[in-house]
């Protein structure tokens, strides 16, 4: 069954990710390649699902970062963000070929293909290559990967294409989400994120990125009012302050029990710490660091305007 870690650009989902990165009973996406996103505006009685069509099955993969699998294993690392200006990179050894052909290879030995098996062979593939070398390790019940939020209004399909799945949102406040967002060292060697964590406030502001988000969160409560077995938002404060409570709801939400692993930032099973820092603990990017009262002082302006709007 599939979780989908949910949130805005920079809200902290990654957080999510990795604390529930070291629960036995779920397997994360070792990337962020939001592969079964290509899927939620598609049908099981569409033609190329029936017939089993590889090439229309690439393509459709091809709209996400499934194919980020090949970069990250080219680059040899994952990289970690702790803060706007402190990264870490950590070595990525599975291989993108062998993965890729174990996936492919699965499907095509079935008889039939629906959307959920075609995602949950994609995830088991991958944890088979991630875990090619361990012996007696009990098969996940879970397969978890973060989201991309443009694909929003297409989560209402989610409940009917992934039966028995779960979505889990990553709220943070908007005015933090544009501090990160605006400030943030980009990565050299990922040219998407040269500007997509680095362009000014200015521009995000033009660009409506504050309205954006908060239409994203409210069409998001929707769908938690709709389906509340389906649909979960954790607060990003509350998963780094106060983290035992928040992953014990989110346990709860999920139907797993609770392990001491989930209090503890890992990737791969490894805790996450560099330079001293943790993901939890503490939140650490200080916003009157990163934007001026002035700056704060804009966004919170829009904010108002934007439920002011909402009730005319």
């Amino acid at each position: 069954m599939l979780i989908q870690i949910d949130g805005w650009f920079g809200a902290g989902k990654s957080v999510l990710w990795m604390l529930l990165d070291g629960h036995p009973d779920v397997f994360c996406s070792p990337i962020h390649d939001y592969a079964y996103c290509a899927f939620l505006d598609q049908s099981d009685n569409l033609d190329w699902v029936k017939t089993k069509h590889i090439e229309i099955l690439r393509k459709a993969l091809a709209r996400t970062q499934y194919y980020k699998f090949e970069k990250v294993f080219r680059d040899g690392f994952m990289t970690f963000e702790f803060s706007t200006d402190d990264i870490m990179k950590i070595p990525y050894q599975v291989d993108y070929y062998k993965f890729d052909k174990l996936f492919i290879d699965k499907l095509l030995q079935k008889d039939s293909w629906t959307l959920s098996e075609i995602t949950e062979t994609l995830y088991h593939s991958i944890w088979e290559s991630h875990y090619r070398s361990s012996e007696n390790l009990a098969e996940p019940k879970f397969f978890a990967s973060m989201s991309n939020a443009l694909y929003i209004d297409k989560y209402h399909h989610f409940p009917v294409i992934f039966p028995g799945g779960k979505s889990i949102q990553v709220r943070r406040r908007v005015e933090k989400i544009i501090a990160t967002r605006s400030k943030r060292k980009p990565r050299p060697e990922d040219f998407k994120t040269w500007t997509f964590f680095s362009d000014p406030l200015e521009k995000r502001i033009a660009e409506g990125e504050v309205e954006k988000i908060l239409s994203f969160y409210d069409q998001y409560d929707e769908l938690v009012s709709k389906y509340p077995d389906v649909f979960m938002v954790v607060d990003f404060l509350d998963l780094v302050n106060d983290t035992e409570k928040a992953i014990a709801k989110v346990t709860e939400f999920l139907n797993i029990p609770f392990h001491p692993n989930l209090k503890i930032a890992s990737y791969s099973g490894k805790e996450l710490i560099n330079n001293g820092k943790k993901y939890i603990g503490q939140e650490n990017d200080n916003i009157d660091e990163l934007l001026t009262k002035q700056e704060q002082a804009i966004i919170h302006e829009r904010i108002e305007q934007y439920y002011s709007n909402k009730k005319q």
